[in-house]
This record gives structure tokens, sequence and C-alpha cells, in this order.
């Protein structure tokens, strides 16, 4: 009935419907003579992305700016960043969890204050999403030396990967906790008075290459903790591996 309403060219964005499949079904005459008939299976599945094909823009358009499909997409993401990272720790409002997703990723301020001033969950989910696919090292912000790899990167608190922890002079620290470095030269002998993490003694690390304070090591002082050392990272002092640009030579930034 609605088929005119469909443009002949929204068909090269489709799927080629599945050929319905034949089924018997044995029927018995008077007579005791056995017929057979054949029916036709049909496999249409109905959705919420069932009525696009109605419009001018095929199911999958639709996909990109679904706020369900979306979360799925960003904690698929997170899960493969950190396979400890459980949905029980997340939000579940979309709104909450699109804040929350933010406040764990270890983009600069310039960035994230870029992701605040949307005013859409939806648009937060995408630039998040496009962020983490693209993402693979973190780096020293000064010189662009690889730190770590965001496979290393684990929860350490019960907030997610990054948590703001507080010095004795009052000063915040946003650190990011990962299971390995590379580039770093640790500094000074360990300690574990003022420790944020009770039972491990930290030692400074910097870089080795421009000598950038980039945060912590963690080492275990007691017995039967796990791990036995990691790495907290200050997230001021990192940037994401997403200096790509484009083929116009501008700066690369999240998908909206």
């Amino acid at each position: 009935m609605l088929e005119g309403a469909r443009p002949p060219s929204h068909n090269k964005f489709c799927s080629s419907p599945r050929e319905p499949e034949m089924y018997k079904h044995p029927e018995v005459y008077d007579m005791g003579d056995m017929i057979t008939r054949y029916f036709r299976k049909n496999h249409r599945r109905v959705n919420k992305f069932s009525c696009a094909n109605f419009t001018w823009w095929p199911p999958w358009v639709y996909k990109m700016y679904d706020v369900d499909t979306l979360t799925k997409h960003v904690k698929e993401e997170l899960k493969s960043w950190n396979q400890m990272l459980t949905e029980d720790k997340m939000p579940q409002d979309p709104v909450s969890f699109s804040f929350w997703v933010l406040g764990n990723l270890p983009i600069d301020d310039g960035m994230r204050l870029h992701i605040l001033r949307l005013d859409s969950a939806i648009q937060r989910l995408r630039c998040e999403l496009s962020i983490m696919q693209r993402c693979t090292i973190l780096c020293c912000k000064n010189c662009g030396q690889q730190i770590a790899h965001k496979n290393d990167v684990f929860c350490m608190a019960l907030e997610g990967p990054m948590a703001a922890y507080v010095n004795p002079g009052g000063y915040v620290h946003e650190t990011l906790t990962v299971y390995k470095i590379n580039g770093l030269n640790h500094i000074g002998r360990p300690e574990t008075a003022n420790s944020w993490f009770p039972g491990y003694a930290w030692t400074i690390v910097q870089c080795r290459h421009c000598a950038s304070h980039m945060g912590w090591r963690f080492t275990a002082v007691k017995k039967k903790l796990s791990p036995e050392k990691f790495w907290g990272l200050c997230r001021s002092s990192l940037l994401p591996g997403l200096q790509n640009q484009d083929e116009s030579g501008d700066a690369w930034r999240p998908i909206l």
C-alpha cells in the first residue's frame, strides 16, 4: 500500500529481502487419500526501526542516532579497554552515562569542554564513541611520547578507571590507573606516607623524553595485594592518540 512512498533509489541502501521458505502441511481427504499443501514462511522481522522503510532514510541511519544503540556500542568499546569493567558500575540513565564516560576518558580540557557544551546525550555519546574507537595509545602531552596502551587501563576505584585524588597540599589529581607503561623514569625512593592506596608505596614518575611529571608508580608493601604494582597517570599530563589529521590538514574532531 505504501510502497509508492519510497523512492526507487532507496533500494540501494537496503539489503535484499530473504526468500520465503516453503514448508509442507499434510491433509487427509474424506476418502482417506493424503495430500500435501505447500505454504510459505514469512521471516519478516519487526522492530522499532522497521518504519524507516517508509521514509527517505534506511534503518542504519536511525541507528546512528538511537540512544540505546549508542549506549550498547559505548559499553562494548569500554569493555574492550577493560574486561574487568562491569555494567553494574555504570549509570543506567543515558544522560548520566554520557557524563560518566566523559569523566573517565583521558582527554585534554579543551576537548572535554567541547563535549560538555553539547546539550544532548546522543551527541555526547557519539563524540565519546568516536574518541574511543580512534584512540589506541596514551601519550605524553608535552612531547607526544607513547606512555601506555588502552588495553593496559584498569579500575582501581569503584568510580571507574579514572578518579580524583587530593594530595596533602590540597591539589586535586585526576588519575588514570594502568598495568603497564613505557618511556618513564622513576624519581626517588618509594614512600608509604599519604598514599592514596592503602598497602601501596608511591614513587614519582617522569617522561623519559622531556622530563615532564606523569604521575606515580604504586608498589605493594603488603602481601597478597593484587596487582603487585601499577601506575597512576595524571590526566593533565596525558593526550590520547588522536593527533591524526584528515586530508585537509585540519585537526581531528569527534563526530557529532
